[in-house]
């Protein structure tokens, strides 16, 4: 398994939703539609607020009728906990913070599917989850052909990521993961695409909205922006030339004195120096191959390469 990565992380969140009326309540909350044929639904999507806005992103776990696991690697739990508490009234709905413990692999490459069995676990069919005792495994969105993460206790991830180590997995620093998903234009919430921007303005309306299960909270901000077809801003793949330095997250880009956005997140783009990055832009001023600077009327080290479409396999 020469050729699979992993990085051992911490969840940002683990919620168990239950309670007589879960499934029509997180339906109602939930950006994308949790109504699935499948078995065992992995379902991917955002937490919006009244304005469309992205609170926070996450995998909603079908694992009975009205039985749900709500589970972020990105989005605290607290975001999300007090933005489902605040809309129980009159519910059946009861919301458990199960992250405190719980840890995580991401496990990329063309072994990953390997190393999901050697772990004990089968791979799921496309959207889905499986179990294997205390590890559960979604897919993750690190833009790769064969990505995982299993997430449980944190001593058995731990024991998980002995057993890979052994045969010949490789632990990496969470950029080397993220270099990958930067450069297919994968957002992450709410670190690159939070409470101020809209789905669209990052490519997730793709994965993330459903624009034909009804009502839910922000669904008419999303209908209206579906049908105008256009946002004023988008993200943006940007690379930076060697020698620049690594741009920090709001650094302000510019064309010629106009300031046209900002760096959104940004790592190292390899051995050959540089980095690679998402920057939310003006559409009007910007297209593929526009050169932008870090400062008024300065060089301009940084080159728009094409918008972010939020797609992971």
């Amino acid at each position: 398994m020469e050729d699979t990565l992993y990085h051992r992380t911490t969840l940002a969140a683990r919620l168990r939703v239950t309670g007589s009326d879960a499934a029509t309540f997180l339906q109602g909350q939930f950006s994308n539609d949790l109504r699935r044929a499948e078995p065992g639904p992995a379902t991917y999507g955002l937490w919006l607020n009244h304005k469309g806005r992205a609170l926070a992103e996450s995998h909603v776990l079908q694992l009975g009728a009205n039985e749900f696991e709500v589970v972020s690697l990105t989005s605290p739990a607290d975001t999300i906990r007090v933005r489902l508490e605040s809309y129980v009234i009159a519910d059946d709905v009861v919301v458990e913070d199960q992250t405190p413990g719980s840890a995580a692999l991401l496990i990329v490459g063309a072994g990953a599917g390997e190393a999901v069995r050697l772990l004990g676990m089968a791979v799921p069919a496309a959207r889905c989850f499986a179990v294997a005792g205390d590890l559960t495994l979604i897919p993750a969105r690190m833009a790769a052909a064969s990505s995982w993460c299993v997430f449980g206790p944190a001593a058995l991830i731990d024991d998980a990521a002995g057993k890979l180590t052994r045969h010949g997995a490789r632990g990496v620093e969470r950029a080397v993961l993220d270099r990958g998903r930067i450069a297919a234009g994968v957002p992450v919430v709410p670190d690159e695409l939070g409470s101020d921007d809209l789905p669209m303005e990052g490519g997730l309306e793709h994965d993330a909205i459903s624009f034909t299960k009804g009502c839910y909270l922000g669904q008419e901000v999303m209908a209206r922006l579906h049908n105008l077809g256009q946002v004023r801003r988008r993200l943006f793949i940007v690379t930076a030339e060697a020698g620049v330095g690594l741009p920090a997250k709001g650094t302000v880009l510019y064309a010629g004195s106009q300031k046209v956005g900002e760096i959104r997140a940004a790592v190292a783009a390899g051995t050959e120096g540089g980095a690679i990055g998402l920057a939310m832009l003006q559409t009007h001023a910007v297209d593929s191959g526009t050169r932008l600077g870090l400062e008024p009327s300065g060089p301009a080290s940084v080159r728009v390469e094409r918008r972010a479409e939020g797609r992971a396999p």
